[in-house]
């Protein structure tokens, strides 16, 4: 929950919605769920390789959409107030 909040709150530095960090959490949502099912295949006579692919197709698409929220991450704030409110003083 930390993490989230403070993922969001650097986006909001940049200048982006806390939102563009969601497509990460989804993807890892659909492989924790489709994995005990892919392992659950593979215990019986014939491994569901449809199954297997499409968790393929969704952790290629976690890495990727990963690899985009952190260049994100790492730009530069925005000086100045910006939608989000004015910047947060450091301590």
């Amino acid at each position: 929950m930390l993490l989230a909040a403070a993922v969001a709150r650097r986006l909001h530095d940049t200048g982006r919605s806390g939102l563009w960090a969601l497509p990460t959490l989804v993807f890892l949502m659909i492989a924790v769920v489709m994995m005990p099912r892919l392992t659950a295949s593979f215990s019986g006579p014939e491994p569901d390789m449809r199954l297997f692919g499409l968790l393929f197709a969704n952790n290629a698409a976690y890495i990727f959409s990963l690899g985009v929220l952190i260049i994100l991450l790492i730009l530069p704030s925005r000086a100045g107030a910006n939608r989000f409110g004015p910047p947060t003083p450091e301590p």
